[in-house]
């Protein structure tokens, strides 16, 4: 049985008033026999948006390195493929995917066809290579959402279809689901004191005293907000975050917790440049800086030294 590619018609919300609203209580999305003509995407740096370029513009906004990487193989895997059989250059360039180079006198040269989706699903068999060509570009064209997940998330606002089970929409978010669960059954198992260590270097308000309920909810929801959006950790994943801290070795985390309570407890101050001082005395570069200095074995005696510090300041807030 040949690989089949589906695109459908997203369905109209049903309810009010109007023609959209009598479609939609018909399961209709538009009027019978009626669709929308499509051809590539062209992007602002007059590429081709194919779906067969692994250096797509729409692939190096990808935020997620292994969803990234996901896409570009498989792009690149598939562009392969149909330019050997095509035997056609199919660079998102290509005079391939500019319709004005047909004409009549050049009817055998082989350049793309305007593809029209209409109500349902059309049907795309993936072995017929001009098929699988249209179907590339469309699923990633920017008015054809990766799959309805996406468009309920707001994701493709105008978009008026989407993918069927696109095998990468479903690779990113089997991944993303087993990340996401590995990182709450790691929490689940982590002593409260580590909760708390980890917490602070994910840059929450957690302090000695608040209790396990607070410094779990504070975990679980940071892991759960995806897409952090302010912040020193801004635009990166709130899950991802927790998994780089929650890995590292105990003494690591030790003392990379120690230096983050002196710097919230005033002990050092840090600059608008990211510098630690003691008083007027510059100690470090940056945070990692101090925390590479007491790590090395020549340097315990500060680590204890900080530590007292640290209990001593701790001690007069109480």
């Amino acid at each position: 049985m040949n690989k089949i590619g589906i695109i459908s018609s997203i369905p109209l919300p049903e309810g009010g008033s109007g023609y959209e609203s009598s479609l939609a209580a018909v399961n209709l999305t538009r009027a019978p026999g009626t669709g929308r003509m499509f051809l590539p995407h062209k992007e602002k740096n007059n590429e081709y948006r194919t779906g067969l370029d692994p250096d797509a513009l729409y692939i190096k906004r990808i935020g997620d390195a292994q969803s990234q990487k996901i896409e570009r193989d498989k792009v690149l895997k598939e562009r392969h493929r149909l330019e050997d059989i095509l035997k056609v250059d199919l660079s998102s360039r290509s005079d391939f995917y500019n319709i004005a180079t047909w004409t009549p006198g050049s009817k055998n040269k082989l350049v793309i066809e305007p593809v029209k989706l209409g109500d349902g699903k059309t049907f795309f068999d993936l072995e017929d290579p001009l098929q699988a060509v249209a179907y590339a570009f469309l699923r990633v064209h920017p008015q054809v959402a990766s799959s309805f997940e996406a468009y309920q998330r707001g994701d493709f606002p105008e978009a008026r279809f989407y993918v069927v089970d696109d095998e990468v929409e479903q690779e990113i978010t089997y991944r993303k689901k087993t990340v996401l669960n590995k990182a709450i059954f790691t929490l689940d198992n982590l002593s409260l004191e580590k909760r708390k260590k980890v917490a602070r270097q994910c840059s929450l308000p957690v302090g000695d005293q608040d209790k396990e309920q607070v410094v779990y909810n504070q975990l679980d929801s940071f892991i759960k907000q995806g897409t952090i959006k302010s912040g020193p950790f801004e635009g990166a994943n709130g899950v991802d975050v927790f998994m780089r801290f929650v890995t590292i070795s105990d003494e690591v985390l030790h003392v990379k917790d120690l230096v983050r309570q002196a710097i919230t407890h005033s002990i050092y101050r840090k600059d608008r440049l990211a510098k630690l001082f003691d008083g007027e005395v510059e100690i470090a570069k940056s945070e990692d800086d101090l925390v590479d200095y007491l790590l090395d074995e020549k340097h315990q005696s500060d680590v204890l030294m900080l530590e007292d510090k640290l209990r001593a300041k701790k001690s007069i807030l109480l």
